[in-house]
């Protein structure tokens, strides 16, 4: 936005609704595509989303030229948001749940982990091409690299990979090895339970948060420490470099403590994860009189918010087996409403500085960190109380 918001002449209201809009794109395309994920495996779903979201990308380099055409084109790129649904289903499928918070957790972080990458290299990419042409067509350039890079990777994935360990899931279906629901008795089955909004809501308080900082630390560093914007850019993809094994620690965690103490363990670890996100958040939009100490602080909250992301995703594949996808689904999208949340408090926030902002996310998410106590999955013990008999050991859970 550093550079393309003068060329467009965009108000910060502008700049704040497009990224609104390309987080409320994501919102719509994850309620869609985790019931289906259930009907017909994630590797063909996956493929489409990485497929249309390179193309759009690409098609954002020649047709963004005012406000509205960034709105439409942003709106249209956030629709592959939803490839985190297929992502985390898709490791379900691969993997037994002993394993769901290490192997869901590793994908998504390394996924995530693109938004780090891409603070640091969209703007060494968009130096490099101003060698050889105005900064107006610079970036636009720019662009073209992750779009070719979705269209490989979405040409890819049905080529190369499998829906799960036994093949496909047209041929399995096909061959009565296994039976898959429907797409509206997934979504009803998924979207009718209670922890997969509480999940949600926890998700929005971490995944959310992510999205809204990522979204505004490079223009922070600029404007609070009057720095370049490589620079800025670099110090700002340390937030998203943790997901190389932050999130991935969260869900080990989470596996390492469900071994250990069971059920209970996970949701310990949820709780846990979240508030120390929520303090790492309050005192970092505290403190901003030193960088040195707003590094720290921002790779301290980094942690905090990967690892949560984690621990919540490890708790998923219990809340309802059958509609593993729908729930996922719900999760995922509650993540990106989250974002819009957060999101429209900056919009709106009048007089109010960013960093205020930051202190009121905290307090909520610090909040959530204590509605663990009420996440009840359906033969699982609860972290204070159990609300079904359940005749399961520790760590017992098949």
């Amino acid at each position: 936005m550093m550079v393309i918001g003068p060329q467009l002449n965009l108000t910060e209201k502008e700049a704040w609704i497009a990224n609104i809009v390309s987080v409320v794109s994501t919102i719509f395309m994850r309620f869609i595509i985790g019931p289906m994920c259930d009907t017909y495996g994630a590797r063909r779903l996956q493929a489409g989303l990485l497929i249309f979201g390179g193309v759009m990308v690409i098609v954002a380099a020649v047709a963004v030229r005012d406000a509205t055409s960034l709105i439409v084109m942003r709106f249209l790129i956030g629709a592959v948001g939803g490839a985190l649904v297929p992502c985390q289903y898709w490791n379900s499928e691969m993997f037994v749940k002993e394993l769901a918070g290490t192997a869901q957790a590793i994908s998504a972080g390394w996924g995530n982990l693109g938004g780090g990458v891409t603070q640091m290299v969209m703007p060494l990419l968009y130096t490099l091409c101003l060698n050889g042409m105005s900064s107006k067509n610079a970036w636009r350039y720019a662009l073209l690299f992750p779009g070719g890079a979705c269209l490989l990777c979405g040409v890819c994935v049905p080529r190369f990979a499998d829906d799960t360990p036994r093949g496909n899931i047209t041929a399995l279906v096909e061959d009565d090895t296994i039976q898959k629901p429907s797409t509206t008795t997934s979504a009803r089955e998924g979207f009718s339970q209670p922890v997969a909004w509480m999940l949600a809501f926890q998700y929005g308080c971490c995944f959310g948060v992510e999205l809204t900082v990522n979204n505004m630390l490079a223009t922070h560093f600029t404007e609070e420490f009057e720095l370049d914007m490589v620079t800025a850019g670099t110090i700002a993809s340390l937030f998203g470099a943790t997901n190389l094994f932050a999130r991935a620690c969260g869900g080990c965690i989470s596996d390492r403590m469900n071994k250990t103490y069971g059920f209970r363990g996970r949701l310990g670890c949820q709780a846990g994860f979240l508030l120390f996100e929520g303090i790492m958040l309050f005192i970092f939009s505290r403190i901003s009189d030193s960088i040195a100490t707003s590094i720290v602080l921002l790779v301290m909250f980094s942690l905090g918010v990967h690892g949560s992301e984690g621990t919540t995703y490890a708790i998923v594949p219990y809340v309802k087996p059958s509609a593993t996808g729908s729930v996922s689904g719900v999760v995922g999208a509650g993540g990106s409403i989250g974002a819009v949340l957060w999101g429209l408090i900056f919009l709106f926030r009048g007089s109010m500085a960013p960093l205020d902002c930051l202190t009121i996310v905290s307090l909520i998410v610090i909040a959530s960190s204590l509605s663990t106590f009420f996440i009840l999955v359906q033969d699982q013990p609860g972290l204070l109380f159990s609300p079904t008999s359940s005749k399961r050991h520790r760590g017992d859970i098949s």
